[in-house]
């Protein structure tokens, strides 16, 4: 008997994982795309978080653990540092162009995988 499955998710994997326009995000670990996500995901909702909200994040880690994961993203300029008016002590973290460039990008990948014909 053959099982047919609708497999939009895994064409969707496998464009994601082909595609050479993509920015390299490959060198960013699990933890470190879940945090980027939380973090556009926030700032898109007009809410960033700031480093104390992600580092109490107790869900995904400790917060040593996930201070030295929003380290790895402001290095590898997946995400930025901002300042509300001359409050200086409060760093806001907001995805940068190349975040929400790859962002866009996967977003196409989805529509493309959602709307290629079934096999």
């Amino acid at each position: 008997m053959v099982v047919t499955v609708n497999k939009s998710y895994l064409d969707f994997l496998l464009q994601t994982r082909e595609d050479v326009h993509l920015p390299p995000i490959q060198e960013l670990d699990l933890l470190c795309k879940s945090l980027l996500e939380e973090i556009a995901l926030a700032s898109i909702k007009g809410r960033p978080l700031t480093v104390t909200d992600v580092i109490s994040l107790g869900h995904f880690g400790a917060p040593s653990t996930l201070h030295r994961k929003v380290q790895m993203l402001l290095q590898s300029e997946w995400i930025q540092i901002h300042f509300k008016a001359q409050n200086r002590r409060t760093k806001y973290l907001i995805p940068t162009d190349a975040a929400q460039s790859y962002f866009e990008s996967v977003g196409q990948a989805m529509s493309q995988a959602l709307h290629a014909p079934s096999v």
